[in-house]
């Protein structure tokens, strides 16, 4: 048995989890009138966080917050924003909460204030045509990967309606060329700049899309001498950028101590800045520090972070509830599940804890999602009446910045329809009057009921935003980045490294050689061996 499982606060849980395994929302809210006032938490006057539809109590809070007591989360997030090297197994700080900070007399400020004003003045030439005085850049294409994608990615498409006029973002990522083909189809070259945001600048699939690029650039009629102009680079390794034919005044510079999935505050979130605007940028930072402001400050019984993470902790641990859905119902946050399963399970999805053991316990959830309009026309069926319990966060904008009232009003109603379904279900009584209002005859409502039947009880978190603009962006990001942090604590990880990440590429290296090499010396397996034989032989 572990420490975290022999801690009195965890057994306290286990026993508790068994009285509250046949919990029914609709007595708990019948019999608590204040359930959603003790159990809902606004954020200034731009998020609302309602966690009253999980199958939790008040009781079981307190009880989950003994729980991050007993295992020190304080002095963690103490250690988090002093800058202690709290990734052990790389021997370094994570710093990407300082990106986001406002400018200090620290050294770590003041590293990073110079990336912000050099990033400023980036997007100010751009805008005024003063980058490349014959020609205004229109198109920006960043080649990445992981974090040097997902982050920028999302946040431009979330935020595209205050797109600077005349400017469009583009990504390419896979290995696969036909999405570089299909991005690069119909551009001018003269009018395209081309971010490759590599923190280490050897990540295959960057380096290769962005060799391609270059390539390209060549064959539309670029010279070499415009390359420093159409080509920048986001990375640690400034000398390899260097060598790869990037003009130095073209080099952003990244730190070791943040990792990708966490770098869309530095200047890999670049591409968010040239296509909203710098100013709009900072507003998005600003609404993060303002989370991690909350996130320090307040007692744990009214911290968004460390309630959001332990009632995932409650769910996972207690309640063997494993998956966790993203379902946002602005269509332009529609890929926020991919933005949050990167942090996620790269970050938790871990089996071996901070002294080199392995847990004993379930860790990260597997995350997942969609945009909800439309995902309850395909799988909702399972969340409704499947054997697969899920736990789900469902996230809109209140105020839409499109206009069109009807569908605001439309998709709102869809929202807290999905919510009250989830949650409260409909009993065979509720579905036998239905029916019998409709006109159905006794015979087939006796047929019927059972699969008119849906039990609820299925634990549902609701995030209101005011409007989706830059400052409440930040802060949601923030809030699901935070909640990682905390339940990595709990579960004693270490949720800055990625060791499982790195294994694949590694191989991936020996592997290119053997697919040029008839021996295929590095091959392990017979398995292996003869898929690599498929590729050669060209034949199935």
């Amino acid at each position: 048995m572990s420490t975290l499982t022999k801690l009195l606060s965890w057994q306290d849980l286990k026993k508790h989890s068994k009285k509250m395994r046949n919990i029914d929302l609709k007595q708990e809210f019948a019999s608590n009138p204040c359930r959603f006032e003790e159990l809902s938490f606004k954020f200034e006057e731009n998020l609302f966080f309602d966690f009253s539809k999980q199958l939790v109590r008040s009781d079981t809070i307190k009880k989950l917050i003994d729980l991050a007591k007993q295992r020190d989360l304080k002095n963690w997030i103490d250690r988090l924003y002093a800058g202690d090297k709290i990734n052990h197994t790389e021997n370094r700080s994570a710093m990407h909460t300082a990106l986001r900070e406002p400018a200090n007399d620290s050294n770590i400020s003041k590293k990073v204030q110079k990336q912000l004003h050099k990033m400023a003045k980036f997007c100010a030439d751009i805008h005024s045509n003063q980058w490349i005085s014959d020609k205004k850049i229109t198109n920006i294409i960043n080649i990445g990967i992981g974090g040097s994608e997902w982050g920028p990615k999302f946040v431009c498409e979330a935020l595209k309606p205050l797109s600077v006029e005349g400017i469009s973002v583009d990504f390419i990522s896979n290995l696969d060329a036909f999405n570089l083909q299909e991005v690069l189809n119909g551009k001018n070259f003269q009018t395209t700049l081309f971010i490759i945001s590599s923190k280490s600048f050897s990540t295959m699939e960057t380096i290769t899309n962005a060799r391609s690029a270059m390539a390209w650039f060549s064959d539309q009629g670029g010279l070499n001498k415009d390359i420093k102009k159409h080509f920048i680079a986001i990375t640690a390794c400034p000398s390899k950028a260097l060598k790869f034919g990037i003009s130095e005044d073209a080099i952003f510079e990244l730190w070791d101590e943040v990792g990708g999935r966490y770098s869309v505050w530095s200047a890999i979130g670049l591409p968010i800045a040239i296509q909203v605007g710098f100013n709009n940028f900072k507003k998005f930072l600003d609404g993060a520090h303002k989370m991690d402001s909350h996130f320090k400050n307040k007692p744990f019984e009214k911290n968004i972070p460390v309630i959001m993470a332990m009632i995932g902790v409650w769910n996972i641990n207690f309640l063997n509830i494993n998956n966790q859905a993203i379902f946002p119902y602005d269509y332009l946050l529609r890929n926020l599940n991919f933005l949050i399963r990167q942090c996620d399970m790269e970050s938790n999805g871990k089996s071996i804890d901070r002294e080199g053991l392995r847990t004993d316990y379930a860790t990260s959830p597997i995350i997942w999602g969609a945009v909800g309009s439309e995902a309850q026309h395909s799988f909702y069926q399972l969340l409704h009446q499947g054997t697969v319990k899920i736990a789900s966060d469902m996230i809109i904008s209140i105020k839409s910045l499109h206009g069109y009232k009807e569908h605001e009003q439309k998709l709102i109603a869809n929202f807290i329809s999905q919510i009250q379904a989830l949650s409260f279900g409909r009993d065979s009584k509720a579905a036998s009057i239905i029916m019998a209002q409709q006109g159905v005859n006794k015979k087939q409502i006796d047929f019927l009921c059972p699969y008119k039947t849906f039990s609820g009880n299925r634990p549902i978190s609701s995030i209101l935003l005011s409007k989706l603009s830059p400052e409440n962006l930040g802060s949601l990001i923030a809030t699901y980045e935070l909640k990682v942090f905390v339940q990595s604590v709990i579960w004693n990880l270490n949720p800055f490294d990625q060791w499982g990440v790195e294994l694949g590429k590694e191989i991936a290296n020996s592997i290119l050689e053997d697919l040029n090499d008839n021996q295929n010396k590095s091959l392990q397996d017979d398995s292996t061996h003869k898929l690599v034989k498929k590729y050669q032989n060209q034949k199935l």
